[in-house]
């Protein structure tokens, strides 16, 4: 994928945050564009190696800079303590990004990354949740606050920083089952397809498209919200790559066998207590509002595009098909062994893919699958009294 085209669906998304692909010596140039001369400050989570470290700062020796390194779960307003007049923060690690964006907005200055693994999950949102770093400070102390962040100024990616191409892959296989998401919920609705995500190719030696697909997660977390598979993946086991991705193969497989299903032409869930279960999991970060009640007009309307869009089916589930045994194979073959998965854990994902139906309120398959009595509903008997 062209690295122009990516930059185009930043831009098409309403997004002013420029990219750029070049080796850290190039770093400097693209810096100085942004700001000549001036005051920045380093923001990068303590497991950022001494020697990436030092490369950085090598690249920003032309201006006076300001370090902090952030423990884990450390309190981070001794940034307020810094000058007022730090004009660029540059980050590196996911929650560097965070709070960097934070800094930023409040002093009003530029925010810079430096991408050193697969995750974009911060770069484009508008939001960010402060109570994770801003702890006992007096500011925004609501358990729940988000603040407004303005939009990240830079991403800067050397490749040669991105190490675990395991990540990028799980990050394709996101990309590949939103798509299909953004694509059915359009089609459930009876809407013109949406069709303005990208497909990355599945390359697991081109480290570039596979940086492509983590942007192109980035881009689409913020324009459509609540997948069910995002947001149930989030439950896992964040270092376990092995497990997140095992769970990617198992939603791709239900999708697959979701297609061939045959629907009831109406049935009524116990709405409540499957919320009741699902909220043990997901907690706050659930509410009823996602789900919708279909009424006996609703269900025949799509139990009938259901039935009439069957032919569309069968191209799906072979991709499906063939997708999920390349992507498996590329994996086992990143890992250099093959990613075993034991009976309790296929256990556990039916478990999550159950629940999923209550984390969204798009026309996906766990949602569709609920409404049509295809989900196992004994998990429901489960809630705790």
């Amino acid at each position: 994928m062209q690295i122009e085209k990516v930059k185009k669906l930043i831009e098409e998304a309403g997004h002013s945050t420029k990219l750029e692909i070049c080796t850290m010596p190039c770093f400097r140039a693209h810096l100085k564009e942004i700001l000549p001369e001036g005051k920045v400050l380093i923001l990068l989570e303590e497991s950022v190696p001494l020697e990436l470290f030092k490369a950085v700062q090598e690249q920003v020796n032309c201006y006076r800079q300001y370090v902090l390194f952030l423990e884990e779960k450390e309190n981070a307003t001794a940034l307020f303590s810094l000058p007022d007049d730090i004009r660029m923060v540059i980050a590196l690690g996911k929650r560097a990004v965070k709070i960097g964006r934070i800094f930023a907005t409040l002093r009003r200055c530029y925010s810079v990354v430096i991408a050193i693994d697969f995750d974009s999950s911060e770069f484009f949102c508008t939001k960010i949740e402060s109570n994770s770093f801003l702890v006992d400070s007096g500011f925004n102390s609501n358990e729940s606050s988000e603040y407004p962040v303005q939009p990240l100024t830079l991403i800067l990616v050397d490749t040669a920083l991105l190490q675990d191409k395991r990540e990028g892959l799980l990050k394709l296989a996101n990309c590949t089952l939103t798509a299909i998401d953004i694509e059915l919920d359009a089609l459930f609705r009876g809407e013109k397809n949406i069709k303005n995500y990208y497909l990355p190719k599945i390359d697991s030696e081109n480290i570039l498209e596979l940086y492509f697909a983590t942007i192109l997660e980035g881009l689409t977390i913020t324009q459509f919200s609540n997948f069910a598979y995002l947001n149930t993946q989030k439950l896992l086991d964040n270092d376990d790559l092995d497990k997140k991705f095992a769970f990617c193969c198992y939603f791709i497989e239900r999708y697959q066998l979701f297609f061939q299903k045959k629907l009831r032409k109406y049935y009524v869930p116990n709405y409540m207590l499957r919320f009741q279960y699902a909220l043990q999991y997901f907690g706050k970060s659930i509410t009823l509002e996602n789900i919708e009640v279909f009424t006996a007009e609703k269900s025949k309307k799509i139990y009938d595009i259901f039935e009439q869009s069957r032919f569309m089916f069968i191209p799906y589930i072979k991709l499906l098909e063939v997708y999920s045994e390349k992507l498996q194979f590329l994996y086992n073959k990143l890992s250099a062994r093959k990613v075993q998965i034991t009976q309790t854990d296929k256990e556990y994902f039916a478990k999550l893919y159950n629940i999923s139906a209550e984390s969204t309120n798009l026309y996906l398959p766990p949602l569709l699958e609920r409404e049509f009595g295809l989900l196992e509903i004994q998990y429901s008997q489960e809630v705790k009294k």
